[in-house]
This record gives C-alpha cells, sequence and structure tokens, in this order.
C-alpha cells in the first residue's frame, strides 16, 4: 500500500491524505511536478535487469 501523509507540526502528527493498494517490493519516487511513481522490482532474482515502472494516481 502507497500512503501520502501530511503534517503541518514538524510531523509531531501527521494525517493519511491518500492511499492506493500498489504491488509489494517497490520503490517510491515523487517528481517535482508531484506525480508518483513506483519501481516495481523481482526482489527472487539477483540479476534482474528489467523493471517496471508505474505511474500512481490517487
Amino acid at each position: 500500500m502507497l500512503i501520502e501523509l501530511s503534517g503541518k507540526n514538524d510531523w509531531k502528527t501527521a494525517k493519511v491524505t491518500n492511499s492506493k493498494d500498489i504491488a509489494p517490493s517497490t520503490t517510491v519516487a515523487l517528481t517535482p511536478d508531484k506525480k508518483h511513481f513506483v519501481i516495481n522490482q523481482d526482489f527472487s532474482n539477483n540479476f534482474q535487469e528489467t523493471w517496471i515502472i508505474e505511474q500512481i494516481k490517487f
């Protein structure tokens, strides 16, 4: 699951503003124009040469 948090007091408290189910074993990236992407990695293959990059829209 990918969650997006927001907070206004230096992260002493925060709340979930968005969430979405995604594939496990992922790396998340946020672009400067606020687009979310995940890189789906296959950790069972030590010699993986390709990955799936997917844009996540809340």
